[in-house]
């Protein structure tokens, strides 16, 4: 009987036993119930060796499964020996290191000649216009009164930094002496370079770092560009006489949102949202988010392009997956100028407003200080500043503006704290001021985020958003918790700026500005004659769209209203818009003051038509042989061109004896392993000191004493089984008849059982051997009469099919014809257990069990209640012993 079981009757007694016999009640119906507990431990260890019986042979078939699978299948590939592939080998050579030759299955033996390589295959690209290769600065004025004295530049070009002193510049009043002076300086510092080929004045030499001045729209007021073509320039320290900061740098940054990064294209982004077409897949971005997660998009998509940057040309450069000739990089706008701005393609025909959001205030819930008094009070109970700043430097928010998400903290300055806890501020406009500070300091917010956090008269904390042009969000963190939001603790709630969606919305409440007495934006579309619409300050956007409709394309609207935005499309017609006078409706929602659908530009063409991708190209037998890739195949043979050559190329291609020995010698050893595995387990013996554990005996032992137990009362479960010496019989016997067909056998080509005088360790169980004799046999035949050698394994009656009828005799699961494995253990899959012998052997002990322990359960309940009435009786004899031992003694008095 198990412990479990046992213990599960135990647990229903109807009482404590022994109380008036002082006997062990339990122990007592254990040891009369031994019987049926042996009866019960040997049903559930027949059970065990049976699954264990079942296991055994399921590993068999499994591992015959998996053998004909890779070695006899005519699915196996190469491995196979039912595959072409396994006895075509060839060896391959080339006398020119412009040709990377290999064979296939398919080479024919003999050489050819490839005359010529003329062209390799190339991807279709396109390279950009270089990207920030100039170093900026801020507006200065230059004049009379220019004070340069002691100031200095530091400036670093890659790996080299110099100090320059700018002390000449003093008194400079004209741009251009101001310009020819700054430049000797910097030439002084960097000297000058090489003129690249190709350049107007090669060969000869420029300065290394170029300084151009250029007005900045203000007279005497002037931006100082330093370009160092090719070199990393940075700014080590401020030089506010120049313009320059500390940190500046004419690098790329990717990292920069697309407005900043195409900010110097000289085309205007229209709208904030964009959509453009790459290989004819539509791919978004929106001008508040990175270039970086931009290009992702565009490499993550389905277009079949790669972008990357040159760092040292700093230009990008598109590449097409598709090797060879054809149109394989085409892209345009189509909503927007996106692809325009940043790689002068050519802009689509509809354009979409920037977005109209409400404005957002939103006041705390409750005051800021009752917030904080929920987490502690410093002083009161042992809770101490410290331990209120460690809590509010755990709590984060987001906020998001313009797509861009930052995340915010109440991580007090040890200067905060040290003014908190001094009393020189309070903690409420402490945690204001972080706030407020993290806003201006977020890249992308700036210190113009239109979002600031404030104290009202009352202490709650009041977050307001006055932008309309982009969507603002107040999110809690990511997985908020009572312990990491500081929402919470502030009193806040997560909103969003929602869109000014209605048509009824005035243009004013949105920034559109109108003169009194109207104004007008101008419309082409499909280049026809220029149409004017008027606007007027009380118009609505749905007012204003039906405006622009009746002035300029009757029949056919080009206004319209999408998810909050106006759009404005020409359909499959180019169009262009502006703003003509008295009103700036379309600068503030389109972002410049007029639009047109545009071609390529120029240098887009140029661009387009240098990266081309272009075919392969060989000359074989005085005959032009294209490729749209680098690879070619001729009878059968591959190679790859590497490099052009002008010199013939001869390929050889021969057959390879010694890898089709290899091949054998493989299938050799698998055979042996698999006729080693179940040959082991037909001769392995049972240890009868082993029995299956009962759960009395695991309950006494270790982990690792059971898995040493089981392993030793595993063996010999399927010792001397005549299911699997028949397999191992059939396998032996089908191998070395002859085949008719090659009119030989096995040993005929070398190849036979192993013997005890070669291995004097072997049982001689079928095992095959390839003896060093054996082996130059093996390769005598293969090289004189290879097509017999084929037939012994892939004739009609060869090897490879007799094996394969022996396997599937033993494995096949067709309920009509079942494997003698599957008939015997069922499958790991289900298949073929309802009538497996021991599946069914596995029942039919489940029931015998269920009926034991049934008959148990009756037994033990009869048992209790004997013992249970014994108890009983003996209660009431000693109460009346001791009622007349009283009355006795009452007697006696």
């Amino acid at each position: 009987m198990s412990v479990g079981f046992f213990n599960q009757l135990g647990a229903r007694n109807r009482g404590i036993g022994g109380l008036a016999s002082g006997m062990d009640t339990e122990a007592v119906v254990r040891s009369l119930m031994s019987a049926s507990r042996a009866r019960l431990a040997s049903q559930q260890q027949q059970r065990q060796t049976t699954s264990w019986r079942i296991e055994a042979y399921r590993s068999v078939r499994n591992e015959l499964f998996a053998f004909q699978g890779r070695n006899i299948s005519m699915a196996g590939g190469a491995s196979s020996l039912r595959s072409s592939a396994f006895f075509n080998n060839f060896t391959t050579s080339s006398n020119s290191s412009a040709l990377n030759v290999r064979s296939t299955s398919n080479s024919v033996p003999g050489s050819f000649e490839v005359n010529q390589v003329t062209q390799l295959a190339r991807h279709q690209t396109f390279t950009t216009r270089a990207f920030n290769q100039e170093l900026t600065s801020s507006p200065v004025e230059i004049g009379p009164g220019g004070n340069f004295v002691g100031q200095t530049l530091t400036l670093q070009m890659g790996a080299t930094s110099q100090t320059i002193r700018l002390d000449s510049l003093t008194g400079i009043a004209d741009g251009a002496a101001f310009e020819t002076e700054l430049q000797r300086l910097v030439t002084d510092a960097f000297g000058t370079r090489a003129i690249s080929p190709g350049q107007a004045g090669y060969p000869g030499r420029l300065p290394a770092v170029q300084v151009n001045l250029n007005a900045s729209g203000t007279p005497g007021s002037y931006t100082i560009g330093l370009n160092g073509y090719t070199s990393t320039l940075t700014v080590m320290g401020n030089a506010p006489n120049l313009g320059f900061t500390g940190g500046q740098s004419n690098r790329v940054n990717m990292n920069s949102t697309v407005e900043a990064f195409l900010a110097g294209s000289g085309t205007p982004l229209s709208g904030d949202t964009f959509q453009f077409s790459i290989n004819d897949v539509t791919i978004t971005a929106n001008r508040g988010e990175s270039m970086n997660a931009v290009l992702n998009r565009i490499n993550n998509s389905t277009a079949g392009v790669n972008i990357r940057f040159n760092p040292n040309s700093e230009q990008f450069v598109i590449t097409a997956a598709v090797i060879g000739e054809g149109n394989n990089l085409r892209m345009h706008d189509v909503e927007g100028n996106f692809l325009h701005a940043f790689l002068g393609a050519p802009s689509g025909n509809q354009f979409s407003s920037a977005g109209t959001f409400t404005q957002i205030t939103q006041t705390a819930t409750n005051t800021l200080q009752s917030g904080l008094e929920a987490i502690g009070t410093p002083g009161v109970d042992g809770f101490t500043y410290d331990d209120l700043f460690s809590n509010l430097a755990g709590r984060t928010m987001r906020l998001e503006v313009g797509g861009i998400t930052r995340t915010f903290n109440l991580n007090l300055s040890a200067s905060a704290r040290a003014e908190i806890e001094s009393g020189e501020t309070t903690l409420e406009d402490a945690i204001i001021a972080r706030l407020n500070e993290q806003v201006t300091a977020s890249a992308g917010f700036g210190p113009n985020a239109g979002v600031e956090f404030s104290l009202s008269p009352s202490g709650q904390i009041v977050f307001e958003s006055t932008r309309t042009d982009v969507q603002v969000r107040l999110l809690a963190p990511n997985n908020p918790t009572a312990t990491n939001n500081a929402l919470g603790v502030l009193g806040l709630s997560p909103v969003t700026g929602s869109t000014a969606s209605e048509l009824g919305t005035t243009l004013e409440s949105i920034g559109v500005e109108i003169a009194p007495g109207g104004g007008q934006v101008w419309f082409e579309v499909g280049g026809g004659v220029r149409q004017y619409a008027t606007l007027t300050p009380d118009m609505t956007i749905g007012q204003a769209i039906d405006a622009i409709n009746a002035a300029v394309y009757p029949g056919q609207p080009v206004a319209g209203f999408v998810d909050g935005r106006i759009v404005l499309s020409g359909d499959t017609q180019a169009i262009a818009f502006g703003d003509e006078g008295g009103t700036n409706f379309t600068y503030r929602l389109f972002g410049a003051s007029t639009h047109s659908s545009v071609g390529g530009s120029s240098d887009f063409d140029a661009a387009m038509a240098a990266g081309r991708g272009v075919n392969a190209e060989i000359i074989m037998d005085g005959r032009v042989v294209v490729s749209s890739t680098n690879t070619f195949s001729v009878n059968g043979t591959e190679f790859d061109v590497t490099a052009t050559s002008n010199d013939p190329i001869t390929v050889s291609v021969a057959a390879d004896p010694g890898a089709l020995v290899d091949k054998i010698r493989g299938f050799i050893d698998e055979y042996n392993a698999l006729v080693d595995m179940m040959h082991g387990l037909v001769r392995e013996r049972p240890n009868r000191a082993y029995q299956p554990l009962t759960d009395e005996q695991r309950a006494e032992m270790t982990r690792e004493e059971i898995e040493l137990w089981e392993e030793q009362a595993r063996r010999g479960v399927i010792g001397n089984s005549g299911t699997v010496r028949r397999i191992l019989d059939d396998m032996r016997s089908t191998l070395f008849h002859t085949v008719e067909a090659a009119g030989l056998s096995l040993m005929d080509i070398g190849i036979s059982t192993e013997s005890t005088l070669t291995n004097p360790g072997s049982p001689n169980n079928g095992r095959l051997e390839l003896t060093q004799a054996g082996e130059a046999r093996l390769r005598q035949m293969i090289e004189t009469n290879p097509d017999a050698v084929r037939m012994v394994f892939q004739g009609e009656d060869g090897l490879a099919s007799r094996l394969d009828n022996v396997i599937q005799n033993a494995i096949r699961t067709s309920s009509e014809n079942r494997g003698s494995l599957v008939i015997v253990a069922g499958t790991d899959t289900g298949l073929g257990n309802q009538d497996a012998t021991l599946v069914r052997r596995v029942d039919a002990i489940d029931r015998q069990i269920s009926s034991q322990q049934a008959r148990m359960e009756r037994e033990f309940d009869r048992l209790w209640r004997r013992f249970t009435a014994m108890e009983s009786a003996i209660a009431r004899v000693s109460a009346q012993s001791g009622w007349l031992e009283q009355f006795t003694m009452q007697n006696m008095r």
